[in-house]
């Protein structure tokens, strides 16, 4: 009778043991193949190459596994209310080249895009600030020094923005960055300040976006402006307007012209800091572009 007992007892104590394991071991099993479909999902993990920021080095311009980082650190446009230190400002620029370039679309809204290298703080010397406010414009901006950039984020502008610089090749990679971060430009060697920020091909970015034309381009990235101009497939990528900061550029200016002029963009304005080169055929759609100033690029 005991023998019978404890045998009884030791089925019925293997049978809830069962029970008990498939019971959480299912309940596990769910946990873990809920928590793995969510990093599966996330786009952060759909790679390999996403583990670290180190990975993203080297890659092509058009490795899918490159723009779909760049789309997962790109911040979109505000929907919070503008935070500027100037807010009753129109220009913001020096040398009025944001005046000269607002001037060009005429008065009135016209919705575009833009896309600003080296927005600085987001408001200080912005090129696009009066498109994007004035003129109804949607837009990206680039900012490389993190200090910076995070003034970017506070201004609440409404365009797409990421941290990061641009490469002067048509591969991703890490540069150097002067004034640990603050002072906004790129430099060739290491010194005691400098830091390593991402650098991904211009044309990457655009391609996170889904964007292939340009209504004004203004790049201003303190002496690279051309090494990066000669990266960008422009068969693939179309720009009416560009605003280039020349000042710093160890290339001959003259060197640069030429090279827009092939592409055939022409120089219709110089303020001794900036050129602005254009597309002909785009210029004379503008409203703000009249028939004496045609006479200049024919």
């Amino acid at each position: 009778m005991t023998s019978r007992f404890r045998l009884n007892g030791l089925i019925i104590g293997v049978v809830v043991g069962l029970g008990i394991f498939f019971f959480f071991g299912s309940s596990l099993q769910k946990s873990v193949r809920s928590n793995l479909s969510q990093m599966l999902d996330c786009p952060s993990m759909k790679s390999e190459r996403y583990v670290t920021m180190g990975n993203y080095q080297g890659l092509d311009q058009e490795d899918p596994a490159l723009i779909h980082f760049i789309r997962v650190l790109m911040r979109p446009p505000s929907t919070k209310p503008y935070n500027l230190r100037s807010p009753g400002k129109k220009y913001f620029t020096m040398g009025y080249i944001s005046k000269y370039v607002g001037n060009l679309f005429g008065p009135g809204k016209r919705k575009g895009f833009f896309v600003e290298v080296g927005a600085n703080d987001g408001e200080t010397s912005s090129v696009t600030m009066y498109l994007e406010r004035e003129l109804g414009f949607n837009g990206l901006l680039i900012e490389g020094s993190p200090r910076l950039y995070e003034q970017v984020v506070k201004k609440e502008r409404k365009a797409y923005s990421i941290q990061a610089a641009l490469s002067p090749t048509r591969t991703s990679e890490e540069l150097l960055f002067a004034g640990g971060g603050q002072q906004g430009h790129l430099v060739d060697e290491k010194s005691k300040n400098s830091i390593l920020v991402p650098a991904f091909p211009f044309y990457s970015i655009l391609r996170a976006i889904n964007v292939s034309f340009i209504d004004v381009f203004s790049l201003d990235i303190e002496g690279f402006e051309y090494k990066v101009l000669k990266t960008i497939p422009f068969e693939k990528i179309k720009v009416g307007v560009f605003v280039v900061e020349y000042t710093l550029m160890s290339e001959p200016r003259e060197e640069m012209v030429e090279f827009m002029d092939r592409l055939g963009y022409k120089k219709i304005h110089d303020n001794k800091m900036d050129y602005v080169f254009a597309d002909p055929d785009y210029l004379r759609k503008l409203p703000g572009w009249n028939s004496q100033q045609q006479k200049k690029i024919r």
